[in-house]
C-alpha cells in the first residue's frame, strides 16, 4: 500500500497540482484542479489507500466537495502570503543591511568627485601637496600680522619690495593650488558641491583683485594711489582678514583642536541656558538693589537704574573685578546691600559660572572620548583590513576561517587587535562562531561584515538587550537544528526497521 500511494495516478496528480499551485507567482491567476482530480469525491479504494483520505485544511475547507472560485482565490492569496513571509525570513540580513545603509551617515570625501587618472588628481590626492598647502596657509597667516604692523602702503605699488614679493608669491601659489583642484574634478559642475572649494574660490578672487587687478588698473589708467579715495581701498584691505578663515583647513588636520571645537559646539545649547539663568539672576537682583539703594550716594553711582545695576552686578559681582573697594563703599552706607552682594556673588560667580565650567568640561570630555574612540577604531580597522586584503588568497574580497587563522600568526594583526580592545588569545575560541554562525552558511565573510563582527567582540563593549535577544535567537536556532537532526535520525531508524520487516512479511 505504501508503494501504491506514491505511484497511484490520482493522488500523484493531485500532489503535482498542489506543487504547481504553490510555485505560481504572485500575479498569476488562481486555478482549480481538473475535474478528474476531485479527490474529495474519491474514496480510499480509488486513491489506493487502506485508510480514509487525509483532509487538506484550506484547500477543501473540511468538506468532501470542491468549493467556489472565491475560496480558491482565498487559497491562492494565502499561498502567496506564505511565500512572502518565507521570503522575508530568508532575506532578514538583506533588510538589516538596507536599514544600516539608511542609518549610517557616509563621511564626505571630495576625492570621490576626482578623476581616476591624470596629473591633477594625483597632485590633489597627494598628502605631500596637502601638507605643503597647509604650511603656506600658516606662513600667510603669520605674514598678515607682520604686514599689518610694518606696511603702511595703500596698494602693493607703494609697498616695499619684500611685501610685494610675498603678496605675489601667496597669490601665485593659491592660484596654482586652485587650478590643481579644479582640474582634478571629473565633472566641473561638481565643484559647486564642495563647500571648501567654493569658499577658497571667493577668497582667491578677492586676493587676485587686490594683488593683480587693482595695481594693473592703476598702471593702465596712469593714476596714483593718492588720487584714489582711500575708503574703498581700506575696505578692500579689510577683506584680507577673510584669509584667516583658511586656518580652518589647518584645524581639520589637528585632531585635538577639532575635538575642542566639536565639544564647544556640542555644549552650545547647555551654555545658552546657563547664560539665560545668569541673566535672570542679574535681572532679579538688579531690581532689588535699585530699590534698596535709592536715595543713597552709592545708589546714585552704582544702582541708578535697572540696566546700570545689571552692569554693576555683572562687573563686580559676577566677574569679581576689584570687588573689595566696591564692597567697602556699599557697606559704608547699607549693610543690607552688602549682605545681598555676598549672596549674589555666591549665586552668580561661585555657582552659575562654576556650573558652566563643569558643563563644558563634561561635554568636552565626552566628545573627546568619543572622537578618540572613533579615530582609534578607524585607524585599526584600516590596518586590519589591509592585512586581510593582503592575506586574501583568492582575491575575492571574502575572508575564510583558514585565512583568518593564518593572518593571526602575524605580529601586526595581533597588535592591531589588541589596540582596539580585542583579546587575540580569546578570539581563537570564537572563530567557529564568527565564520559559521546562524546567518552564515558558506563559512566566509566580506571585509566590512567581518570587521563588524570583530568589533562586537571588544572587551569594552557593554551587554545590551540586543545581545540578549541575539543569544536567545542563537540558542533557539541550535535547539531547532538539534531537534531536526534527532528527528531525521529517528526517521532513518524507522525506515530501516520497516525495510528489515518487509522481507519477513513477504515470506
Amino acid at each position: 500500500n505504501i508503494v501504491s500511494v506514491s505511484v497511484h495516478p490520482p493522488l500523484a496528480a493531485w500532489f503535482s497540482w498542489v506543487e504547481e499551485a504553490m510555485q505560481k507567482d504572485e500575479g498569476d491567476a488562481p486555478f482549480a484542479p481538473p475535474a478528474h482530480l476531485d479527490v474529495g469525491k474519491m474514496d480510499a479504494a480509488q486513491l489506493g489507500l487502506d485508510y480514509p483520505p487525509p483532509q487538506l485544511p484550506g484547500l477543501l475547507g473540511g468538506t468532501q466537495e470542491w468549493v467556489t472560485q472565491e475560496e480558491f482565490e482565498d487559497v491562492h492569496d494565502r499561498l502567496v502570503e506564505k511565500r512572502a513571509k518565507s521570503w522575508i525570513m530568508e532575506n532578514a540580513e538583506d533588510k538589516k543591511e538596507r536599514i544600516r545603509t539608511v542609518l549610517v551617515r557616509k563621511s564626505y570625501d571630495v576625492t570621490g568627485f576626482y578623476k581616476d587618472r591624470g596629473c591633477c588628481q594625483r597632485w590633489a590626492r597627494s598628502t605631500y601637496f596637502e601638507s605643503l598647502t597647509l604650511f603656506v596657509i600658516g606662513v600667510n597667516c603669520f605674514w598678515m600680522g607682520y604686514d599689518t604692523d610694518s606696511n603702511d602702503a595703500i596698494t602693493i605699488l607703494d609697498a616695499a619690495l619684500q611685501f610685494a614679493i610675498m603678496e605675489n608669491f601667496f597669490c601665485a601659489y593659491f592660484s596654482f593650488e586652485w587650478a590643481i583642484r579644479f582640474g582634478a574634478f571629473r565633472r566641473k559642475c561638481d565643484t559647486m558641491q564642495d563647500g571648501w572649494f567654493v569658499f577658497d574660490s571667493m577668497l582667491l578672487g578677492l586676493m587676485i583683485a587686490e594683488t593683480w587687478v587693482l595695481p594693473a588698473g592703476l598702471l593702465l589708467s596712469g593714476s596714483s594711489s593718492e588720487q584714489i579715495p582711500p575708503i574703498p581701498i581700506h575696505i578692500l584691505r579689510l577683506f584680507r582678514l577673510l584669509r584667516l578663515t583658511r586656518m580652518a583647513r589647518m584645524l581639520r588636520s589637528i585632531s585635538e583642536l577639532m575635538i575642542l571645537i566639536k565639544g564647544m559646539a556640542a555644549a552650545a545649547r547647555s551654555v545658552f541656558f546657563v547664560m539665560c539663568l545668569l541673566v535672570i539672576v542679574l535681572y532679579v537682583f538688579s531690581i532689588a538693589f535699585t530699590q534698596l539703594a535709592a536715595g543713597t550716594v552709592m545708589g546714585s553711582f552704582y544702582f541708578p537704574t535697572v540696566q546700570h545695576s545689571m552692569y554693576t552686578l555683572l562687573i563686580y559681582g559676577t566677574f569679581l573685578d576689584d570687588i573689595a573697594p566696591f564692597c567697602d563703599e556699599v557697606g559704608a552706607e547699607s549693610v543690607a546691600c552688602l549682605l545681598l552682594i555676598f549672596v549674589f556673588a555666591i549665586l552668580a560667580a561661585c555657582t552659575v559660572l562654576n556650573l558652566l565650567i563643569g558643563i563644558l568640561c563634561e561635554v568636552v570630555s565626552a566628545v573627546a572620548a568619543t572622537e578618540k574612540e572613533e579615530m582609534m577604531v578607524q585607524f585599526v580597522t584600516q590596518k586590519i583590513e589591509s592585512l586581510l586584503r593582503a592575506g586574501d588568497c583568492y582575491n575575492d574580497g571574502m575572508i575564510s576561517q583558514a585565512e583568518f587563522e593564518r593572518i593571526l600568526k602575524t605580529p601586526e594583526a595581533v597588535l592591531a587587535l589588541e589596540e582596539v580592545g580585542i583579546d587575540p588569545v580569546s578570539i581563537v575560541d570564537f572563530t567557529e562562531h564568527i565564520f559559521h554562525g546562524e546567518d552564515n552558511l558558506e563559512g566566509t565573510l566580506n571585509f566590512p561584515k567581518f570587521m563588524e563582527v570583530i568589533l562586537k567582540l571588544r572587551q569594552t563593549n557593554e551587554c545590551t538587550i540586543k545581545d540578549v535577544v541575539d543569544l536567545r535567537r542563537y540558542i533557539v536556532t541550535q535547539l531547532t537544528t538539534a531537534q531536526e537532526v534527532v528527528l531525521e535520525h529517528l526517521r532513518d531508524c524507522d525506515q530501516a526497521s520497516k525495510g528489515r520487516a518487509s522481507p519477513s512479511m513477504g515470506l
